[in-house]
This record gives structure tokens, sequence and C-alpha cells, in this order.
């Protein structure tokens, strides 16, 4: 058994051999020598043998290794704050990302107080888009463009005729910048021999089955997203 001065030697003995105790003559030791002694003498044994033995070895323990603690609670600690540091800088890159998002919506429109008449597209998002791919697709086939130009092919698709119609739309490379509205296709003056023509469009880019497009962007860090006309729907593209 290990012993130290948290139990006087003489008391410790007496007690463990169960023949009696006496208070030290130390203050402080003769309040922790009171409470041993108002121990049942029966049980004394035990309880001071465990008691004596784990404070001594927990003293011996911190005493002995006192350095390694400190220097294992200082690595704890610094890994710990290294953790929180690329947590933070990884919820910071991830803020950067989302902060230039581009957003697109595309629409069909009809405003005569702006003089608008076919389906416009729009970046409502916070940073840049620049265009990767585009597809068009009429009655669920895909289009090929016509004159360098997807949406010709569109209107050549559905049986419309071309000079009907002012034709636009973005090609590949080409960039939405903050806030910018293009139109894809729109109404050409007011021509009355064109109004079924345009009728027509309209319920073609109204129908899901009958016009539609996919547009694809980056933004300016490389984050993919892909915009479906007949959804009005954006996802991001992993």
């Amino acid at each position: 058994m290990f012993l130290n001065n948290s139990v006087t030697p003489f008391l410790t003995h007496r007690l463990v051999n169960g023949i009696g105790c006496h208070a030290s003559s130390n203050p402080l030791q003769a309040k922790q020598d009171t409470f041993l002694c108002s121990i049942p003498s029966v049980i004394m044994p035990r309880v001071v043998k465990f008691s004596v033995e784990r404070t001594i070895i927990m003293r011996h323990f911190l005493t002995e290794y006192r350095d390694s603690v400190l220097a294992f609670v200082g690595i704890l600690i610094a890994s710990i704050s290294l953790g929180f540091a690329i947590w933070q800088g990884k919820e910071q890159i991830k803020h950067n990302h989302v902060s230039v998002e581009p957003r697109i919506n595309a629409y069909f429109s009809i405003d005569g107080r702006k003089d608008k008449w076919g389906i416009y597209a729009i970046n409502n998002g916070m940073g840049a888009a620049f265009v990767t791919t585009i597809t068009v697709t009429v009655d669920g086939k895909p289009v090929n463009a016509v004159e360098n130009n997807i949406f010709v092919g569109a209107i050549q698709a559905l049986g419309l005729r071309v000079g009907c119609f002012i034709i636009g739309g973005p090609r590949p490379n080409d960039s939405f910048k903050v806030g910018e509205e293009i139109f894809l296709i729109e109404a050409r003056g007011g021509d009355r021999s064109c109004a079924g023509d345009l009728l027509r469009l309209k319920w073609a880019s109204l129908s899901p089955y009958r016009l539609d497009f996919v547009l694809e962007t980056e933004s300016i860090y490389g984050d993919k997203f892909r915009y479906i006309y007949s959804q009005n729907r954006q996802t991001r593209v992993d």
C-alpha cells in the first residue's frame, strides 16, 4: 500500500489494522482524520486502503506526467482550434460561391406598355452567368441551329414564319450580367398577317411538351447550373 501525507502514518496504520484512531495534531490533517474515524470500523480498512491508494496514485501520476498531461491538453486545444479554423474557412468559401450564383428565369410575356411579345430570359442572381450550352426541343425532338441560331431552328420546327419574329438568344460563351434581360424570340412590328404565328408561338411556349429549352451556365467560380424552361427551375450540376 502507498502512503503519503494525505493520512498520517500513525492513523493509517491503526485504521487499516482496526486498532483504533487518533486525530493528528495538525489542524488540517485532523479534519480528515476525524472524518475517517467516523466510518464504521468494519469497513474502515477497505475504505482507507482504497482512498489512500487512489489519492496517492493520482498524485503520483500528475506529478510524474505533469508535463506530458499539459502537452496533451495543449495539443488537444490546438487541434480543436485548427479544426474550427478549417470549418470556418470552408463555410466562407461556400458563402463566397453562393454569393455570386446566377439565377436564370425565362418566361413568355405579352406587355403592351413595354411593347413586349415573346419569350425572354433574365438573370435574377447575384453573379454573372456564363453560357456553356443551350438545347431546344420541339415536340420532344432536339432542334438544330439554323444560321448559327438555335431559336431560328425552333421557329422553323414549329412551322412558323421566321419573318414574323426577331430572334435572339444567347450563344455558347455568351454571358448574362446581373439583372440583364434578353429576348429569345420576339414579335416583329404590327403585321396583322403574323397574328396567327404569334398565337401559335404563345400556345407552344406555354405547353411543356411543345416548346422547351435547357440552358446550362457557369458562375465566375466555375459552378455549373442547368435551367429548364418548361419547369422554370434552375438546379446545380455537381
